[in-house]
């Protein structure tokens, strides 16, 4: 994940951020890289978590470093 905070990334997130289509497009992989996510936790047997507490954390996960970014 660092080389999506350094210096030289900049460029590429304004240019997401003034895309209505690449705005989208991100919210779409945060989503589905959540999902992913979600089923992988829900999947271990050493967690016992309900799918719905696995698609909160995951989404958590996903989500705080756009938010952190922002």
């Amino acid at each position: 994940m660092r080389h999506c905070t350094a210096e030289d990334a900049a460029p590429i997130w304004r240019m997401i951020d003034e895309s209505p289509a690449l705005r989208e497009y991100e919210e779409s992989m945060r989503l589905r890289h959540a999902e992913s996510l979600a089923t992988a936790l829900a999947a271990d047997p050493d967690l016992l978590q309900t799918p719905t507490a696995c698609r909160t954390i995951a989404r958590f996960a996903i989500d705080a470093y756009s938010l952190a970014r922002g």
